[in-house]
């Protein structure tokens, strides 16, 4: 019978660890980054339906010398699950003549910021992770985006 010297035996069981540890530290540094790029991406929906609302709203003013509001849309609180862009506010967003291409994340409104009509502010509120903790992103007329903080105005 053959054994193997017990230092030897005791090398590739430290050898073993060493792999398996490295491997999972490998995948949870993977797991880290990849749910924050996910995250990233779930959020530029927002920055990209917001300049698109922006561009509509600076047609809509051109036509009709005022901007348009839009009550939040889609009617559900945001999360990570796409839903239809479908509201009782629904009609306001076909006047300003947009929709999205496909379903949202987010939940978005228009509001004027001077009662005239002359300025607005177009908001959109996402939760990417469901965590119920929302990540707001901010327009005005010059179709600057930007994510902000704050209480929600609806």
């Amino acid at each position: 019978m053959n054994k193997e010297p017990s230092s030897q035996r005791n090398f590739w069981i430290l050898l073993l660890s060493a792999a398996l540890i490295g491997i999972v530290s490998f995948l949870a540094v993977f797991w880290r980054h990849y749910n924050a790029m996910t995250l990233k991406t779930k959020n530029s929906e927002a920055r990209k339906n917001l300049k698109e609302i922006c561009q509509a709203e600076q047609g809509y003013f051109q036509t009709h010398g005022v901007y348009l509001e839009a009550g939040p849309t889609p009617e559900r609180e945001p999360n990570k699950s796409p839903t239809p862009f479908d509201s009782p506010h629904i009609q306001e967003w076909k006047t300003l003549n947009w929709t999205p291409d496909m379903d949202v994340r987010c939940q978005y409104t228009v509001f004027f910021t001077k009662s005239d009509g002359s300025d607005f502010k177009a908001l959109a509120r996402c939760d990417a992770d469901g965590d119920r903790d929302y990540a707001q992103f901010q327009m005005d007329k010059k179709c600057f985006v930007f994510q902000s903080t704050g209480q929600w105005v609806f």
